[in-house]
């Protein structure tokens, strides 16, 4: 049996990181993102960064892990799912994934969510709505 969600309530989060190099390296060719500001010290340096950047598509498949861990899917459909990049996240980063359920309804399940990084500052933030499925 699924759990009842209420408004408010807080969903189980998770921490990532520190974000590395060879996480940046699998995360570019897994997404076929293979821009050098993701994996090339010297090239993100000329582009005025000290450290590397993580790919802003990184933040936000944290935030789909986040709602799947909670919503798996032998029970749950995600019907929505969207994120704004706030801030750069950087190589050595830690980030924490949070979620807060904004209704929960027939119409399915809304929830807020987000990340912020090691200094509390918020890098990502998004919503998300999942919707149960039948079962038999």
């Amino acid at each position: 049996m699924n759990r009842s969600w209420n408004s408010g309530d807080v969903v189980e989060g998770f921490k990532r990181g520190p974000i590395t190099a060879d996480i940046l390296k699998a995360y570019a060719k897994a997404s076929r993102d293979t821009n050098p500001i993701h994996w090339d010290r010297a090239f993100a340096q000329s582009a005025g960064f000290d450290r590397l950047i993580a790919h802003g598509m990184l933040s936000m498949a944290f935030l789909g892990d986040c709602v799947r861990k909670n919503f798996p899917r032998k029970s749950y459909h995600i019907k929505r799912l969207k994120a704004r990049f706030r801030k750069v996240v950087f190589e050595g980063d830690t980030l924490a994934v949070a979620a807060i359920i904004k209704k929960a309804s027939g119409d399915g399940i809304s929830m807020s969510l987000t990340v912020h990084n090691q200094n509390d500052e918020l890098v990502t933030d998004g919503e998300a709505t999942v919707v149960e499925t039948c079962s038999e």
